[in-house]
């Protein structure tokens, strides 16, 4: 009996645990799934990974390295198709266009990861 406790005791701490996570990922990242968040940032952290694509559905974010990550960002888009519109730059905005299509970008950047997220 008390062993089927401490298992449902483990079950609620581990869905509270991912719960806060989540939270924490969504307030601080925009993202929602926190693993995808997590793997993420210790992926540009770690290793020399350019950026990474941690969410692609409602919109996209990307972490990158911060070191050269305004180069990487333009690669990027010039891969998918896109050339960035400087005269149209709001802030920390950034503005892409391809054909007729134009895609925002919020740009932040600290010591640790840059972060580009769609709008």
């Amino acid at each position: 009996m008390k062993k089927k406790k401490g298992i449902k005791i483990g079950i609620v701490v581990c869905i509270l645990i991912f719960m806060v996570a989540m939270m924490f990922s969504i307030y601080k990242f925009g993202v929602i799934n926190p693993i995808s968040s997590g793997i993420g940032m210790l992926r540009v952290l770690v290793t020399n990974t350019d950026y990474v694509v941690v969410q692609r559905f409602p919109y996209r974010v990307v972490f990158a390295n911060p070191e050269g990550s305004q180069d990487a960002l333009d690669n990027y888009m010039k891969k998918r198709g896109f050339e960035e519109l400087e005269s149209m730059q709001m802030g920390s905005t950034l503005i892409y266009c391809k054909d007729n299509t134009v895609e925002k970008i919020n740009y932040t950047v600290n010591g640790y990861y840059s972060m580009w997220s769609w709008q």
